[in-house]
């Protein structure tokens, strides 16, 4: 973006209620979206930054030497070679685990290979159940200490939670601090600067279910209407009255019915009507509220004009030319629609021509 350009930022946000835990905070900490090849952007970092890649790998293998020295009761600061326990036999390379475990298993008297590899597969079960069970209590404790209005303030953000229990008249607002990340494009080695954006959003239930989010009417030609049914479910424990915000008078667009009280888990239509009075793109917005909540649907449609061409009738005069008493002439024409969109036509004759004393139609139109 050059210098006194501007651009425009768009900021999606999808309303939901939302239950922060400790686990779902963690998750903010891992990567998202996926990888980039040139080494900037990768990570979930803003391009631009660039991370300490041999501080990032000497962390990696720090973990991975805990985790192997935890399984094998080894001190990882004396290593393998201290006095700790050996480090148990690596199978080799390109060796099934499995085969290789299956030829050290001392099968004892009256009892066969089968009923140990049975017992043995039973253990581990039982070992992998243990391990799920302990990750559930340790992360059960983690929620029980969890602050969620301490760590998001950590992030820059805030969350307030009113009526919680009920499911009517519960709401969620949040308060977020976006940062956004620039740099200058001209200056290749130019530092990364940041300005944040404060953002607030509200989720409220929605007790009214349109089953479209967009009406779309398609092509209709102009002074044609088309009529289409939107199909509202209540789908919270109330009763809800519905009334409509007005639409545009010469818009297109217009409802046809009376709104209608929807008992909990009824579905009633609403009938629109598009006609279009111009030939141009038209589009709404229609609001549908009620006693608990807002329905919003996006009405589309285009006007058309008929359009046709006539073939075999240059310069658009037809000329019969010198024709003889009692005597008549054929010419043929077409007339080709251009539109797209099937059109009716009828041919009218405008003109009467000269009188002549017979009272006979000088030009007969077929069909």
């Amino acid at each position: 973006m050059s210098n006194g350009r501007t651009a425009l930022v768009s900021i999606r946000y999808t309303a939901g209620f939302r239950d922060l835990t400790a686990a779902k905070m963690a998750n903010l900490h891992k990567p998202q979206g996926p990888k980039v090849e040139s080494g900037e952007g990768d990570d979930g970092m803003p391009k631009g930054l660039v991370r300490n890649r041999k501080l990032a790998e000497r962390l990696e293998k720090k973990k991975a030497d805990a985790s192997n020295a935890a399984a094998a009761n080894i001190d990882p600061k004396k290593g393998a070679g201290g006095k700790g326990a050996p480090a148990p036999a690596q199978p080799a390379k390109g060796a099934d685990p499995k085969a290789a475990a299956q030829k050290e298993i001392i099968v004892p008297k009256g009892k066969t290979k089968e009923q140990v590899i049975a017992e043995m597969e039973a253990e581990e079960e039982k070992k992998r159940q243990e391990a799920e069970e302990a990750e559930r209590a340790r992360l059960a404790e983690l929620e029980k200490g969890f602050d969620k209005h301490a760590e998001l303030d950590r992030y820059g953000g805030k969350v307030y939670d009113f009526f919680p229990e009920d499911n009517v008249r519960k709401s969620q607002h949040y308060e977020w601090l976006i940062p956004v990340y620039y740099k200058s494009a001209e200056k290749e080695h130019d530092e990364v600067k940041v300005f944040y954006l404060e953002a607030r959003t509200t989720t409220v239930f929605r007790s009214l279910v349109p089953n479209v989010k967009e009406l779309e009417f398609g092509e209709i030609p102009v002074a044609n209407r088309r009529v289409l049914e939107i199909l509202v479910k209540n789908v919270g424990e109330l009763e809800e009255s519905m009334r409509m915000e007005p639409l545009t008078p010469f818009g297109g667009f217009s409802v046809l019915n009376a709104m209608r009280t929807l008992q909990p888990g009824e579905t009633k239509p609403i009938v629109v009507q598009f006609e279009p009075h111009a030939q141009q793109i038209f589009e709404e917005r229609l609001m549908i509220y009620s006693n608990h909540t807002v329905v919003s649907l996006n009405l589309k449609g285009t006007g058309v004009r008929p359009e046709v061409e006539i073939i075999g009738i240059p310069e658009g005069l037809l000329n019969f030319g010198n024709i003889m008493h009692n005597e008549y002439v054929e010419k043929n024409f077409t007339v080709k629609n251009i539109s797209g969109f099937p059109v009716t036509f009828s041919l009218e004759s405008m003109v009467s021509g000269v009188g002549n004393k017979l009272k006979m139609t000088p030009f007969t139109l077929v069909p």
